[in-house]
């Protein structure tokens, strides 16, 4: 495609702000009303010009991080422009801070992986609020799974027997982040002592593990976790869900062993700062939407034991809500480890 000099962009934006003056006069003197949809329609078509710049609150390899990465080629495909992911590990909400406070013009995007952001703004400080984002779309759930070392635990009956003869240490991603609440919720629900070591992500957790530097770790599915289990250097002992996961059949959940405590699943989706433009919005939930039916992300996802799921920006935004109010309940929890 031939580039386009300043001169003839300037030559086109007056043709087009022309052309936009004569269409909303002559509609409006005919179709009153009918000037807001023209203007969406002109605008929707001058965006994106530029790349767009994604925004991760977790180091690379983390599972967030991955399912960024998996599904960003296929968007950009649609979009027609770069999505750089941008990196922000550390305390979740340094991140979602910068996402917060970026500019609503579609050019800072975030994620917004469920239930990360809200145990973060429950639990401390923060200047973003989770239910006031823009939300686009949601493309993955994931289970939280309770790993050993191959060296370690068989199965669940060895893991309680270890646990009844000293204190064991286990690691998650982030403090904060909802793996850690999550796995805070099944010690108590298990009634097991845990000295916790927290990470910047999954897949430093995962690495510890894998070293033999902790016990057992609470991160959720990712591509990187699946390498690790199938190579026989992670042995998933228990998935925190409600139901079996069909990627790990046998692998019992908290109700098989006779456990009732309350599991909170992964979501990863995408946001933008609140007030993004309608018509933008709709250009980035159509591009996630169909990336996420793409055949070949649809592969990749199955290779690494994905979920795909499909949240419209309505949708999405009710499983934050949703997601909010069942965190409430355990942000006293989290507290308590600081």
């Amino acid at each position: 495609m031939l580039s386009k000099s300043p001169g003839m962009r300037r030559t086109q934006v007056k043709t087009k702000d022309f052309l936009f003056i004569f269409i909303v006069y002559a509609v409006g003197c005919f179709l009153p009303g009918s000037a807001i949809l023209s203007s969406e329609r002109v605008f929707a078509a001058d965006y994106p010009q530029k790349p767009i710049t994604y925004i991760v609150s977790n180091a690379v390899g983390g599972k967030s991080d991955l399912m960024v990465r998996a599904i960003t080629p296929f968007v950009q495909e649609r979009l027609g422009v770069r999505i750089i992911v941008e990196n922000k590990p550390g305390v979740v909400k340094i991140g979602l801070n910068k996402i917060w406070n970026s500019k609503p013009d579609g050019y800072t995007l975030g994620a917004l992986p469920l239930p990360s952001p809200v145990v973060t703004e429950l639990t401390s400080e923060t200047e973003y609020r989770s239910k006031e984002f823009t939300h686009i779309y949601a493309w993955s759930d994931a289970s939280l799974i309770l790993h050993v070392n191959t060296n370690g635990p068989k199965d669940m009956a060895e893991f309680f027997r270890l646990a009844k003869s000293k204190t064991l240490t286990g690691s998650t991603g982030a403090f904060g982040s909802g793996p850690h609440l999550a796995s805070l919720i099944m010690a108590q629900g298990l009634g097991i002592k845990v000295n916790w070591v927290n990470y910047n992500s999954g897949g430093e957790s995962n690495t510890a593990l894998a070293g033999g530097h902790v016990d057992f770790n609470v991160v959720g599915a990712s591509p990187q976790t699946t390498s690790l289990q199938r190579s026989g250097r992670l042995r998933p002992l228990m998935v925190l869900a409600d139901e079996k996961d069909i990627f790990l059949p046998e692998t019992p959940t908290p109700k098989d062993l006779g456990y009732t405590f309350k599991n909170l699943p992964l979501i990863e989706g995408v946001a933008a700062p609140k007030n993004l433009p309608r018509d933008r919005l709709n250009r980035l939930e159509n591009a996630f939407a169909e990336a996420a039916k793409d055949p070949r992300f649809k592969k990749l996802a199955a290779a690494t034991d994905t979920h795909i799921i499909h949240l419209p920006s309505k949708a999405y935004r009710q499983r934050v809500a949703e997601a909010y109010a069942a965190t409430k309940e355990f942000k006293d929890l989290l507290k308590s480890e600081k």
